[in-house]
């Protein structure tokens, strides 16, 4: 005889509202029962990062062709506070503080805030992801930005806000599709007679107007930190929907992550890549490509790449190709398990290439050849009582003489 769902009962939600933990369930009351697709629901609710503890079972209903399912979960703190700090030889001290919220007012919404600040930077960004749109398994996403840099180091100031709102949808069991649109303002200004000329000729306000998509696949089941499965990522974005800039922005990404040891020991391989094509018109320095220090670690933030050199400030002009790959292992060091300390090694290689063209100053030629950069380091992991603290040392092993080098990098993140 078919088996029929009485009802769905949960319990041990003190802040998340049932109809999160529902949405997540196929089956609603009056389906027939079918436990595969119950105990996939229950994957869900755990994979949603809002509980420490899951536990699904099934009882008799008021009829022998009816079961009951009770949903028993344990809430957890879904917000994080953090704190990254940075050192690098050219732009000195930096921070960013970041709040995070995961289940914002119970209701399962992202609500992610960050400021930047430095020497040369700041920036200030929100967003507010809704993981249930109009009650459909689609989620929509609101983001707003503004950015501001200083003349320190790149000989010039930019200011840029805009907004993108997005939308992203389960195309399988483990893949997503995301279709967005962008909208920014770019201005760069306050620059001097000695600069590249390549930056001269970027002067002014532009505005980029694009559209663009992405394709997904995860199963490292992982919200935060993954340490178990594969990660791919493929992004392209047309700008030409209006505004002054027309080209395709390609990005790929993938990543591999392997436990060892009862996962003590922790295996992560990186790679990604990307690829400006223009239409009709050259990109801006501050449209290329820079990688960051978390890219290639022991690179400060536009350290590597594309210069002009015979400029006066040897500036960074950018490149439309970019490729970094990052190895990294995790284990257990000198300390008992409870002191929370582990330690890593990397090596982590990269560039940034390719221009639309390579007239420099003075009559000069920028080098946009392919310069492989590489680096070597450890970390240090400490499980804080405020949070899991993170410092980097990197060593770079090939470089160009005009690179900009960030040995040390130091975050800590607070739970809530």
């Amino acid at each position: 005889p078919r088996v029929f769902v009485e009802r769905i009962d949960i319990e041990g939600n003190t802040t998340t509202l049932d109809r999160v933990i529902r949405r997540q369930f196929d089956t609603v009351e009056g389906d027939p029962f079918n436990p595969r697709a119950i105990r996939a629901a229950a994957d869900r609710i755990r994979a949603l990062g809002f509980f420490s503890e899951v536990d699904v079972q099934t009882r008799p209903g008021s009829r022998p062709d009816t079961v009951i399912v009770d949903v028993n979960v344990k809430e957890q703190p879904t917000g994080s506070f953090s704190i990254g700090g940075s050192y690098s030889t050219s732009t000195g001290l930096g921070a960013v503080l970041s709040l995070s919220e995961r289940n914002f007012l119970g209701r399962g919404q992202d609500l992610n805030a960050s400021i930047g600040f430095g020497v040369a930077n700041q920036s200030y960004e929100l967003s507010l992801t809704e993981p249930s749109l109009l009650a459909r398994d689609v989620s929509g996403t609101m983001s707003l930005f503004y950015r501001v840099s200083s003349k320190f180091n790149a000989n010039f100031d930019t200011r840029s806000a805009g907004l993108s709102p997005s939308i992203s949808f389960p195309t399988g069991l483990r893949t997503r599709a995301t279709l967005r649109y962008r909208f920014s303002s770019d201005t760069m200004n306050n620059v001097s007679g000695t600069d590249s000329t390549v930056i001269l000729g970027d002067v002014g306000t532009r505005t980029t107007s694009s559209l663009g998509y992405g394709l997904e696949f995860d199963s490292t089941r992982a919200t935060l930190d993954p340490t178990t499965g594969i990660k791919v990522n493929f992004d392209q974005d047309f700008a030409g929907l209006g505004g002054n800039n027309r080209w395709l922005k390609t990005v790929a990404k993938a990543a591999a992550f392997r436990e060892l040891g009862n996962g003590d020991y922790v295996l992560k391989a990186q790679i990604e890549g990307g690829l400006i094509t223009t239409f009709g018109s050259s990109t801006r320095v501050i449209d290329r490509f820079a990688l960051n220090e978390q890219q290639v670690r022991g690179f400060a933030f536009k350290g590597l790449g594309p210069r002009d050199t015979a400029a006066t400030g040897n500036d960074y002009v950018g490149g439309n190709r970019y490729v970094a790959a990052r190895l990294e292992a995790q284990f257990p060091l000198f300390f008992p398990k409870e002191s929370g300390v582990a330690g890593g090694l990397f090596y982590d290689v990269g560039s940034v290439w390719g221009l639309n063209s390579t007239a420099g100053t003075g009559g000069s030629t920028i080098d946009d050849s392919l310069h492989l950069r590489s680096s070597v380091g450890l970390s240090v992991f400490w499980d804080t009582p405020v949070g899991p603290l993170r410092f980097n040392y990197a060593v770079a092993l090939s470089r160009q003489s005009y690179d900009d080098l960030q040995p040390f990098s130091l975050t800590l993140e607070s739970k809530f």
